[in-house]
């Protein structure tokens, strides 16, 4: 009868305390994004209600961000067309 090498019949990750389940360092990563994209879909594109609420959360922003940028013209404008020092946002 041949040797047969001992990693060849039990398998060396078998050895381990974890019995072989080896999970990847980034799977709570994974899982966390899975889930928000799960809770996303729910939330605001599947149903109609959800998709106006996201809409009109959207269009403030939009309104918001045009009226920084304006401010922010309004500045450099007064200035003399030098981009100010400092710039809160």
């Amino acid at each position: 009868m041949r040797p047969t090498a001992p990693h060849l019949v039990f398998p060396t990750y078998l050895h381990t305390p974890s019995a072989g389940v080896r999970l990847p360092a980034s799977l709570p990563l994974q899982l966390v994004g899975v889930c928000y994209s799960a809770y996303f879909w729910w939330r605001y594109v599947l149903f109609a209600e959800g998709r106006r609420e996201l809409g009109e959360q959207v269009d403030q922003l939009r309104g918001r961000l045009a009226h920084r940028v304006d401010e922010l013209a309004e500045k450099t404008s007064e200035q003399g067309g030098r981009v100010p020092s400092t710039v809160s946002v």
